[in-house]
C-alpha cells in the first residue's frame, strides 16, 4: 500500500491518499530472493537437513534390537547368516574348563625320606638275625621279622640289585602319589577323572584310580605289594616295602590349585568360536514375542550380512531415502515459516535458534535410541516435547503445534518410530503447547506436567494394545512405557521451568512470568517513577488498565499490553516538570521556551525512555512500547503555537503554506510506527487518557464521540500502517476504550456545597474557566 501526502487548498494541513499498488508475481518472488532474509534462511534450511540426515544415517547404521521388548513385527533372515554359537561355544569352553585335570606337584622331601630309609635298610639291620636287635622305630616303621631280616641280609649281599630296584620303586612311587584323605577326596570328585602329576620335568596325566589314600591303610598295602613286586623287590620284602608306603605319614604330591586354574583357562581357550549357520527364510523372532538376547545378535548379524551382500545401489537408496523424509520435512518447516512466523522470518537470529532447537531434540533422541534401545518409545517422545513446550513460550502455540507435529513426524521418520509413538507424542505436544500457551505462574508448569503425563500415559495404553498382539508379556510391557512416559511429563515440565532464562535469553522473548514479575510495584524503575514523577505514575497506571481491557477485547496480548502501559512513559523521569501531569498548580515550563526547544523536551522523552530501559535490562518487547506509542504522530499544541509564529512572519500565503509543511514534519514524533496490536491499542488508550482529562464534562456520549474520532484521525494518520490491525479490530479496541474511560469518569452525587466550594475555588484563582479548560488540553496534548 503506498501513500502520498498532499495539502489542502486551505489551512496548510495534509491530506493522505491511499492507493494501492498492484506488485506482479514474479516481481514479489524476485524481490523474496533478493531479500537477506531469504538468503539466511536458505542456509539455515540447508544446514537444517545436511546434519538432520546425517543424524538419521548414523543412528540407523548403530541402531540395535531392543532385547527384551516384545516385538512389533515378524523378521525373518533375507540372506544366509553364520553366527558366533555363543551358548555352543560358552558350554564347550565350560566343559573343557572342568575336564581340565587337576595339577599335583611332586613333593620331593616326602618321596625322598621314603625312598631312601628303604634303600638303606639293608645296611641298617646288617647282621642282625632276630628283630628285637633292631631299633624300634625302625622295627615299626617296617614291621620286620626274621624271615624279612635274613631276605634282607641276602639283598645286602648283592648291592647293586637292591640298589636297581629301589630305583624301580622310586619311579613307579612318583606315578602313583600317596596323599592325604581331604586331598584325595578332592582329586576323585573332580570331574575331569585324572590328574597331572610334576616332578620337576616331568609331568604325566594319570587316573584317579591310580591315586592311594593314606586313610586307607588296606587299600595302600594291596597297591603296595603290587608296587613293589613290578619294582623287582623280592616277595619276602613286599610286605616290609607295603607296611612302609602304610606308614608313609604325610603325602608324596600336594595339589597347586594356581596352577590348575592356569590350566584350566589354557584348556578352555584353546576351544575355537562355535558358529550357527541359519539359511534365508527362517524366522527370527515373531510378532508378539519377547526379543531375547540370542535373537537380538542374530537380528543384528542379520542387518550386517544383508548390508555386506546388498549392492551399493540399494545401501544409497535406503539412505535417499532418509535424506528424502528429513527434505521433506525441512520444506514443511521453511514453509511455515515463511508463511505464518514473520517473527522468525525477519529474525536470522531466530532462524538460527529454530534450527538449533530441532537439531538438538533430534540428536537427543537418536542418542537415546542407540544407547538404550529398550527406551526408545519414550526416548523419541520426550526431546519433541521439551521442543514443542519452548516453541510454545517463546513464539505461539500454533508454531509449537506445527513445528512440533513435522519434528515428529522427523524423529519416527528417521529413527524408526510408528504410529504408536508419532500418537503418543503428539498428544504430549498438544498437552505441553497449550498448558503453556501464556505462562503467567509457576502453576502453569505444574499444570502441564499433569496434562503431559496423563495424554501421554494414555495415548500409549491405547495405541500399544492397538499396534501389538495382546498378551501378559504386551501388557506389561506397555504398562512400564506408560509409566515412564507419565512420569517424564514433570521431568519435562521441571526442565522447561530450570531453562526458563536461557529461553529467554536465547530466543530474545518475554514469558508472562517475566511481565508479572516487572508489573510489580516494587519494581525499582517503577518506585522510581512513582518518587520523580507521581503524575505520570498515575497517569500510566490508567493507561495500562484501560489498554489491557483492551487487549482483551481482540484476543491480544493483555499482560503485554499492560506491562508496557506501565512503562511507556518511563523517559518523563528525567524532566517531569515539563508534562502537565507533573505540574499541579505550578506555572508551565514551556511558557518561557520557544515552540522548537519544547519541541525538543517533549519528544526527548521517547529517547530518554529508551536509555533507561536499557540501563535496567527490561525486555526488547516493552522498548517497543516505549519508542512507538506515539508512532509518528504530530505534537499539535506546539506545532500550531509554531506555525502561528511563523504566518505572522509570512509575507505571502503560497509561503506560508509551504512553512507550513515544513513544520508539520518537524514537529513530528520520530517514530517507529507501532509494529504489533498491543502497541496500537496503547497508543490510543494513551491519546485518549490524556484527551479525556481536558474534555468538559465527559458524558459516555462525548467520551465515546472523542475517542472514535481519535481512533479515526490516527488510521488516517498511517499510525497503523505496520502492524496487523483489521478495522474490525479497531472498533472493538474502540468500544472497549470508550466503556473502561467511561467508568473513570463516572457521575456522582452532588453533595450540598460543592457548587459554592466551585465557585470559591475558582474566584481564588482569578482564571475564567474557559480559558483555563482549553490552556490545560492545549498542555495536555503535548
Amino acid at each position: 500500500m503506498a501513500t502520498d501526502s498532499k495539502p489542502k487548498k486551505r489551512g496548510g494541513r495534509t491530506r493522505r491518499v491511499v492507493r494501492v499498488e498492484r506488485v506482479p508475481l514474479l516481481t514479489r518472488v524476485q524481490r523474496l530472493f533478493e531479500s537477506r532474509a531469504f538468503g539466511w534462511g536458505l542456509i539455515h534450511a540447508v544446514l537444517f537437513f545436511v546434519l538432520a540426515t546425517s543424524i538419521g544415517i548414523w543412528a540407523s547404521s548403530l541402531r540395535e534390537p531392543a532385547v527384551g521388548r516384545v516385538s512389533a513385527e515378524t523378521s525373518v533372515t533375507r540372506v544366509t547368516v553364520e553366527i558366533p554359537d555363543l551358548n555352543g561355544t560358552e558350554n564347550r569352553r565350560e566343559r573343557a574348563r572342568q575336564l581340565s585335570p587337576q595339577i599335583f606337584i611332586a613333593e620331593g622331601a616326602a618321596i625322598d625320606e621314603i625312598v631312601s630309609s628303604i634303600a638303606s635298610l639293608p645296611a641298617a639291620v646288617a647282621g642282625v638275625t632276630d628283630p628285637e636287635g633292631v631299633a624300634p622305630e625302625i622295627r615299626d616303621r617296617f614291621e620286620l621279622s626274621a624271615e624279612s631280616l635274613a631276605a634282607l641280609a641276602r639283598e645286602a649281599e648283592a648291592i647293586g640289585a637292591w640298589e636297581a630296584s629301589v630305583q624301580q620303586l622310586r619311579d613307579r612311587l612318583l606315578r602313583r602319589p600317596l596323599l592325604e584323605s581331604e586331598v584325595f577326596q578332592r582329586a576323585v570328585q573332580h570331574p575331569a577323572g585324572r590328574v597331572e602329576l610334576r616332578s620337576g620335568t616331568m609331568a604325566v596325566r594319570v587316573p584317579v584310580e591310580d591315586l592311594l589314600n593314606l586313610g586307607d591303610p588296606m587299600r595302600v598295602r594291596v597297591e603296595a605289594v603290587v608296587i613293589a613286586r613290578r619294582a623287582g623287590i623280592p616277595p619276602a620284602l613286599h610286605n616290609v616295602i607295603a607296611t612302609r608306603l602304610e606308614r608313609a605319614g604325610r603325602s608324596t604330591y600336594r595339589l597347586d590349585d594356581a596352577s590348575s586354574a592356569e590350566a584350566a583357562d589354557a584348556a578352555s581357550a584353546a576351544i575355537p568360536e562355535q558358529f550357527q549357520t541359519y539359511p534365508e527364510g527362517v524366522v527370527i523372532v515373531r510378532r508378539g514375542e519377547r526379543i531375547t538376547p540370542a535373537q537380538g545378535s542374530l537380528l543384528i548379524a542379520e542387518r550386517a550380512a544383508y548390508t555386506e551382500s546388498s549392492p551399493l545401489w540399494r545401501q544409497w537408496a535406503e539412505r535417499l531415502s532418509l535424506a528424502g523424509g528429513a527434505l521433506a520435512v525441512t520444506l514443511g518447516v521453511a514453509g511455515y515459516v515463511v508463511a505464518y512466523c514473520h517473527r522468525i522470518r525477519r529474525n536470522p537470529g531466530r532462524m538460527a535458534g529454530l534450527s538449533v532447537l530441532m537439531l538438538g531434540a533430534l540428536t537427543l533422541a537418536a542418542g537415546g535410541v542407540v544407547l538404550a534401545p529398550s527406551l526408545a518409545p519414550v526416548m523419541l517422545v520426550l526431546p519433541v516435547v521439551f521442543a514443542g513446550g519452548i516453541l510454545a513460550i517463546a513464539y505461539d502455540p500454533r508454531a509449537a503445534l506445527a513445528v512440533g507435529t513435522l519434528l515428529a513426524v522427523l524423529v519416527s521418520f528417521l529413527l524408526g518410530g510408528n504410529l504408536g509413538t508419532l500418537a503418543t507424542t503428539e498428544a504430549g505436544l498438544a498437552a505441553a503447547v497449550w498448558t503453556l500457551r501464556e505462562v503467567r505462574a509457576r502453576r502453569d508448569f505444574m499444570l502441564m506436567a499433569g496434562y503431559a503425563a496423563a495424554a501421554m500415559g494414555l495415548t500409549a495404553i491405547g495405541t500399544g494394545l492397538g499396534l501389538l498382539p495382546v498378551s501378559r508379556a504386551t501388557v506389561g510391557q506397555v504398562l512400564i512405557d506408560a509409566a515412564f512416559l507419565a512420569a517424564s511429563g514433570p521431568a519435562i515440565s521441571m526442565l522447561i521451568l530450570f531453562t526458563l532464562p536461557t529461553i529467554e535469553n536465547a530466543f530474545g522473548i518475554t514469558t508472562g512470568m517475566r511481565l508479572i514479575e516487572l508489573r510489580d510495584p516494587k519494581q525499582e524503575l517503577l518506585r522510581e517513577i512513582q518518587q520523580r514523577a507521581p503524575g505520570t505514575y498515575n497517569h500510566s497506571l490508567n493507561v495500562a488498565s484501560i489498554a489491557e481491557t483492551a487487549a482483551d477485547s481482540i484476543g491480544a496480548d493483555s499482560l503485554l499490553t499492560y506491562v508496557g502501559g506501565l512503562y511507556h512513559d518511563v523517559g518523563k523521569i528525567n524532566k517531569p516538570g515539563y508534562f502537565v501531569e507533573n505540574q499541579g498548580d505550578a506555572p508551565s515550563k514551556h511558557e518561557k521556551l520557544d515552540p522548537a526547544m519544547s519541541l525538543l523536551v517533549i519528544v526527548g522523552h521517547v529517547k530518554d525512555g529508551l536509555e533507561i530501559a536499557r540501563e535496567h535490562g527490561l525486555p526488547r518487547e516493552l522498548m517497543h512500547f516505549i519508542e512507538a506509542h506515539h508512532g509518528t504522530t504530530l505534537v499539535e499544541y506546539f506545532y500550531h503555537l509554531a506555525r502561528q509564529r511563523a504566518e505572522s512572519e509570512e509575507e505571502t500565503r503560497e509561503v506560508g503554506i509551504e512553512r507550513a509543511e515544513a513544520l508539520e514534519v518537524e514537529y513530528r514524533y520520530p517514530g517507529p510506527k507501532p509494529k504489533t496490536r498491543e502497541v496500537a491499542i496503547l497508543m490510543l488508550a494513551d491519546s485518549v487518557e490524556s484527551a479525556t482529562r481536558a474534555l468538559p464534562d465527559p458524558t459516555p456520549a462525548r467520551i465515546d464521540q472523542l475517542v472514535r474520532a481519535i481512533a479515526d484521525k490516527r488510521l488516517r494518520d498511517g499510525q497503523f500502517d505496520e502492524c496487523d490491525l483489521t478495522l474490525r479490530d479497531l472498533a472493538r479496541i474502540s468500544e472497549s476504550i470508550s466503556q473502561s474511560v467511561s467508568s473513570i469518569h463516572h457521575g456522582r452525587i452532588a453533595y450540598p456545597g460543592d457548587s459554592v466550594k466551585k465557585a470559591s475555588d475558582s474566584g481564588d484563582r482569578g482564571a475564567d474557566p474557559g480559558t483555563e479548560q482549553a490552556d490545560d488540553r492545549g498542555r495536555r496534548l503535548a
